[in-house]
């Protein structure tokens, strides 16, 4: 079933490249809501997932930056995915202070958008908001990751123009957020617990592959971090694979890079 979503994202893309146009936001939202329901197989990666997650909350919402934290089986928040190196940098700042929408919106199981961070109260984020400003963000929103009663995680979009978000975005981002988290809770369910940790170890051990392939890249390449995981991440959306199994490949030397470029 993944192959076949896979193809019809294909060509709906393909048909936007012929014909000049990128795809309409319904197109966009049509097709995360389809690659979010891969969560519903057992042998999804809901790492990769989240990845495919925040990138449809940039496109959709017209944000800057998105990223998703999950919360562990402990209920321990991590940074699961992120559509840069910047917000990944910023996200992990806000764990490690306790401070921020993220961990606000986590604890409240309430949305937070249209925050303006130069317009907050002192004392609301006092470490996060004085970062998020001089990494360059004026507005910053957070959608949790929730379903019923539970909440897993946060979808964080960041934007850095002073602009809000209507009610019609509004109830995009709660959509995708409800439909990740029905997804997830419903693979967490399919698996026991020896299941969980054995899959949450190789989604770590996966990671490591992908930063350790990146800076290959970036020094082989004269890129940069994020330019590397762009060519990692198209060359596997191009040949359906996963990303983790072409940043192996990548490091064995398998995959030479004008066929990680041109392939």
């Amino acid at each position: 079933m993944g192959g076949e979503q896979a193809l019809w994202g294909y060509r709906v893309r393909l048909e936007g490249e012929r014909s000049g146009m990128a795809p309409s936001r319904e197109t966009q939202l049509g097709q995360l809501l389809i690659r979010l329901a891969d969560t519903l197989s057992e042998d999804a990666d809901p790492v990769e997932l989240m990845s495919v997650l925040a990138e449809g909350a940039v496109n959709i919402l017209a944000v800057n930056e998105a990223g998703v934290m999950l919360a562990d089986t402990r209920g321990v928040l991590r940074v699961t995915a992120s559509s840069s190196e910047r917000i990944r940098d910023l996200e992990l700042y806000e764990l490690q202070n306790h401070d921020g929408p993220c961990l606000e919106c986590f604890t409240s199981g309430k949305p937070i958008v249209n925050v303006h961070l130069e317009a907050i109260a002192p004392d609301r984020w006092p470490r996060f908001a004085p970062r998020a400003r001089g990494a360059g963000y004026c507005v910053v929103h957070a959608f949790p990751i929730r379903h019923r009663a539970q909440t897993i995680g946060m979808v964080n979009a960041f934007d850095s123009a002073e602009r809000d978000l209507d009610p019609d975005d509004v109830h995009l981002g709660e959509a995708m957020a409800q439909m990740a988290a029905i997804g997830l809770l419903h693979h967490r369910a399919a698996l026991d617990r020896e299941s969980v940790i054995e899959q949450l170890q190789h989604a770590l051990q996966s990671r490591v592959s992908v930063e350790q392939a990146k800076g290959v890249l970036s020094v082989r390449l004269g890129t940069s971090l994020p330019d590397a995981y762009q060519l990692l991440r198209s060359y596997a959306r191009r040949h359906a694979r996963a990303v983790a199994s072409v940043a192996l490949d990548v490091l064995s030397g398998e995959l030479d890079d004008s066929s990680l470029i041109g392939g």
